[in-house]
């Protein structure tokens, strides 16, 4: 198993305010290097709040670098790797938007989040956070120090695998059906889940893979009419569609609730529905369809 875990530290309320960043470098199931540095924000201004959380001020970091000097050595350490950090979609959009800050070039990588992770794994607990997971794991570690921090998110990911007995984070990621996002000069694409709703799944072999839905993933926007969301989803896993929060790359189909359907053609957008076009004009096949339009597909 190979991969880096990190973590970020920000000054204050803007999300490119590094202050900290920690890494933690797995090889072969073990860890094998830890690295922090304190970072001088591109504006060094602190939030109280901040400062209470993580103890870092503007007076500690004044006479270090900044980001975009750091680059070339932290870009080493991710360059073409597994990133993995705890509610990766803040730590990873803090690596993006820092980056733009310095008009860098974002690095080609995998990324993952440890708290998916920790959600398909331990089931049994309600509280996934950081702090609950090292308690309930055993992981002494001190919090919202960076480095300590991505240390606690690499052993969460470690137990993970050694409790579903595989040895690669490929297998682990099979097993919990979650695909990696990734990283790449001009862009992103967010983590997948397979069964992101904890759907009940169905025999793969019951499934007719000629069914317009079969292995279509699926997104919903706006109420609908005939039944709770929930079970349009369960309808859509029970004939090999796979159900999704968010629209992107991989949508192929975004369902609109008739009410939103019916704003829609009066030029309303919901985000969701705005990402779609976006996509749409991009090249991507989404095809957007109601619900009367569903349940004809569901019959097929």
């Amino acid at each position: 198993m190979n991969f880096v875990a990190l973590d970020f530290e920000t000054a204050n309320e803007k999300i490119e305010s590094v202050c900290q960043l920690g890494l933690v470098v797995v090889a072969k199931n073990k860890i094998v290097e830890k690295a922090s540095w304190l970072i001088r924000p591109k504006e060094n201004t602190f939030n109280p709040f901040n400062t209470y959380i993580h103890k870092i001020t503007a007076k500690k970091v004044e006479n270090e670098p900044e980001f975009g000097e750091l680059w070339p050595t932290i870009k080493h350490y991710l360059e073409g790797e597994t990133i993995i950090a705890h509610n990766a979609s803040f730590d990873v959009a803090v690596l993006r938007n820092v980056l733009d800050l310095y008009n860098i070039a974002y690095p080609k990588a995998d990324y993952l989040c440890s708290v998916k992770i920790a959600k398909k794994v331990w089931t049994e607990i309600n509280r996934h956070g950081l702090k609950a997971m090292a308690e309930h794991l055993g992981i002494d570690f001190c919090h919202h120090d960076a480095k300590e921090d991505a240390y606690a998110s690499a052993e969460i990911v470690r137990l993970a695998a050694k409790k579903l007995e595989v040895k690669s984070l490929t297998k682990l990621l099979e097993k919990i059906e979650i695909f990696p996002g990734k990283l790449h000069p001009t862009g992103f694409i967010p983590i997948r889940q397979l069964n992101e709703y904890n759907l009940t799944k169905v025999d793969p072999k019951k499934l007719d893979s000629k069914h317009p839905l079969f292995k279509q993933t699926v997104v919903f926007t706006g109420k609908l009419e005939t039944m709770v969301r929930r079970v349009a989803m369960q309808k859509v896993a029970d004939v090999g569609g796979i159900c999704q929060s968010s629209v992107n790359e991989f949508t192929n189909i975004l369902v609109v609730g008739n009410s939103d359907y019916k704003r829609f053609k009066d030029g309303y957008k919901s985000s969701k529905l705005k990402r779609a076009d976006d996509l749409i004009e991009n090249g991507y096949p989404v095809e957007m369809i109601t619900e009367k339009d569903l349940l004809g597909l569901l019959k097929k």
